[in-house]
């Protein structure tokens, strides 16, 4: 494994602050935050896609349960109101539920189509609403039964190769559900961005309502106070960074990632901080920073060849990340989850906790 500590000049430090754009009036807790979170489940994932599985680790003495049952070779697991939803892809595109704790056997599995690639899986006014990223819609189903019950059209937002929009994470605030559509062009190689943008879901009335642009690869990450924070990588005169978005407003640029070359992949938020986690252009490096968000300052914090892949937060103010092997050079990563205290801005677990595969996505209950 290498992990690098990082200290950037100050100019360059000064150069990613974004400055108050965002108000410093926001604060309040992350979103998601339960009262009481004991368990982090994950998936897991060998290099090659071949097979996955899932495991959980207790929080209090990192004890590990691995390879409980398996899953897709590219699968992923999200946390909704205290249930447990694995989605798989890669040719087994299907959804599970389970119980917390309850691993014999799920409550229902349904497939979801084939090659539509679910991302993410939200109860919002106690319906389960699945990004699916090969189609035009999101998927609406009955949490309970698992029963398709109807859609949610994004075809107003179809990028050039008709498609989809490619809806990827999504974020719920009270009865909207906020989805980032990356909207890329996947019919030449390399993909071609059409310009990501976020949209407000009404999920009473299963309507997409309003739409904001963020950059390309958009994807939502947390919530800031009343904002919900998304990033994106640039696109046209949008800069890669993090953006704060006012459900009654525009959004606001609050870090520009341009001067360093970076992509924004996950952010998660305790407070008025967040750790962030980025990427080179190339995939090569992988860095980890932690950002003021009233004055939009970055500090960052450790640098990797190893593929992070997901992150979260937990009730414990800990920001947990998976971090895989990845593809460029895999012999120098040791993967595994990696612990940090958000608001100190510091590792908490010096040696990741070490899976039998590569940890790729991963929540708490």
């Amino acid at each position: 494994m290498t992990r690098i500590s990082l200290a950037l000049p100050l100019a360059l430090l000064a150069a990613c602050a974004g400055g108050d754009k965002a108000g410093a009036d926001s604060g309040g807790p992350a979103t998601g935050l339960s009262e009481q979170h004991s368990t982090v489940v994950v998936v897991t994932q060998s290099l090659d896609y071949a097979t996955g599985a899932f495991a959980t680790v207790d929080l209090d003495d990192h004890g590990l349960s691995d390879e409980i049952f398996p899953v897709a070779g590219d699968a992923a697991v999200r946390v909704s109101e205290g249930l447990i939803f694995q989605l798989n892809r890669y040719g087994y595109d299907s959804l599970r539920r389970y119980q917390p704790g309850v691993w014999g056997a799920p409550d229902w599995e349904v497939e979801v189509g084939d090659l539509a690639n679910p991302v993410d899986a939200r109860i919002c006014a106690g319906q389960l609403f699945v990004s699916l990223y090969g189609r035009d819609h999101l998927g609406i189903y009955d949490p309970d039964s698992g029963l398709l019950t109807g859609t949610v059209d994004l075809s107003a937002w179809a990028d050039t190769d008709a498609v989809g929009p490619e809806p990827e994470r999504s974020l719920v605030v009270g009865d909207r559900l906020y989805v980032g559509l990356n909207r890329m062009n996947r019919t030449v190689v390399p993909w071609l961005d059409d310009g990501g943008v976020v949209v407000e879901v009404d999920c009473t009335s299963a309507t997409a309502t309003r739409s904001w642009p963020v950059g390309a690869g958009t994807r939502v990450m947390d919530r800031w106070g009343d904002r919900v924070l998304a990033g994106g990588a640039a696109h046209g005169d949008q800069p890669a960074g993090i953006y704060a978005i006012d459900p009654d407003g525009n959004e606001d640029l609050v870090l520009d990632l341009t001067e360093i070359g970076e992509i924004p992949l996950f952010l998660g938020v305790v407070g008025d901080q967040a750790l962030l986690l980025s990427r080179d252009q190339d995939y090569g490096w992988y860095s980890v920073g932690c950002l003021d968000l009233p004055t939009g300052r970055l500090t960052p914090l450790e640098q990797t060849p190893a593929h992070l892949q997901d992150l979260a937060i937990n009730d414990r103010g800990e920001a947990w990340v998976a971090a895989h092997w990845g593809w460029i050079n895999p012999d120098a990563v040791q993967a595994g989850l990696w612990v940090y205290d958000v608001a100190a801005c510091a590792v908490l677990v010096d040696a990741p906790i070490q899976t039998s595969l590569g940890p790729v996505a991963l929540d708490f209950y």
